[in-house]
């Protein structure tokens, strides 16, 4: 365990440190947002995959607690850290991103429809990955989100349809 926080000590102050004097080169600040948004989550897996590996080990199983134990002590706990770390920072490179090319002379117009499906994406990503890793199942959730999909879509289809029309016309200027 010790050996994974040592690990990420030196990512953080060795590579991680030497890719921003490379980045700090560029002229874009896109890769300056992307190095400073995975920092941590960098940071944090190599951390966390010390106390998930210390989990899973034999010695651990035969010494101290039974895997359930363990699993709901440490490995889930660790594995939710690192899913939400990932979501987090994912989120925030392409809010940054989309900040940086907002601001440059290129105007992104579909930002915010981008950043909202992109923030949804995220979140439902996370939170099946959660699910999973606590043993919740999610197939009944899919299939029930399948079925209310298909009857929102019947119930919504002109307002989509008008949807798609409005942003096709919005590209096509």
């Amino acid at each position: 365990v010790g050996g994974s926080f040592v690990i990420a000590f030196l990512v953080e102050v060795g590579l991680i440190r030497g890719l921003r004097v490379l980045v700090r080169r560029t002229e874009t600040d896109l890769d300056d947002v992307v190095l400073q948004s995975l920092r941590w989550p960098v940071v944090i897996t190599i951390g966390l995959a010390g106390i998930w590996g210390f989990s899973q080990t034999p010695a651990a199983t035969e010494t101290l607690l039974d895997q359930e134990t363990l699993d709901a002590i440490f490995a889930r706990p660790a594995l939710s850290i690192i899913v939400v770390a990932w979501a987090w920072s994912l989120h925030r490179v392409v809010e940054r991103g989309l900040d940086v090319i907002q601001s440059s002379d290129r105007h992104f117009d579909a930002a915010p429809v981008f950043s909202n499906v992109w923030t949804l994406a995220m979140a439902v990503a996370a939170i099946g990955l959660l699910l999973t890793i606590w043993g919740i199942e999610i197939t009944p959730l899919l299939g029930a989100a399948g079925i209310a999909g298909i009857a929102i879509g019947f119930a919504a289809k002109d307002t989509v349809a008008n949807f798609f029309g409005g942003l096709a016309l919005y590209f096509d200027d």
